[in-house]
């Protein structure tokens, strides 16, 4: 079945940007070819090559990848105010798409990454429980990755 990897984000998005997020957000495709940078041909090319995609007459999806997934720890959402992003979600993190997301595809499409919080289910199931209301909540199952990592790692580099 596999464990499901959670992720709970908030970035500045370049100015350059905003409108190509926002009509990601609401369409969940990115405008035509011509008009689409580069990382983002990239990152499709890699979801193609793992098998994240599929077509359904003549045009390319893209399922279950980040920023989008399922309802997570932090819950699902993927909303654009002004030029601050934020998006939280779940996937299965087999070929490590979210690291990739992250260095690839969020690193050139913001000027800061505010808030970057992973977190996966083998993690979540080896903290402390919380037995009663006085116990601290166990957080050691969330990592908090910073701007700089992200800036600064490869994808293969950036552990989860």
């Amino acid at each position: 079945m596999g464990m499901y990897t959670d992720w709970n984000i908030v970035c500045t998005v370049k100015p350059e940007y905003i409108e190509l997020i926002d009509n990601f957000i609401k369409t969940s495709e990115f405008p035509k070819e011509e008009e689409i940078p580069l990382f983002i041909t990239k990152w499709q090319e890699y979801l193609k090559r793992i098998c994240r995609s599929y077509t359904i007459e003549n045009d390319e999806n893209y399922d279950y990848v980040p920023p989008f997934g399922i309802n997570g720890i932090w819950g699902y959402k993927n909303e654009l105010n002004g030029n601050i992003w934020s998006f939280s979600g779940a996937i299965k993190n087999y070929n490590d798409e979210i690291q990739v997301f992250l260095v690839k595809v969020l690193a050139p499409l913001t000027l800061t990454i505010d808030q970057c919080w992973i977190s996966s289910e083998w993690r979540r199931d080896s903290c402390k429980p919380k037995f009663s209301e006085s116990d601290s909540e166990d957080e050691s199952h969330i990592y908090h990755i910073t701007d700089s990592d992200i800036r600064t790692h490869t994808w293969r580099k950036l552990m989860i």
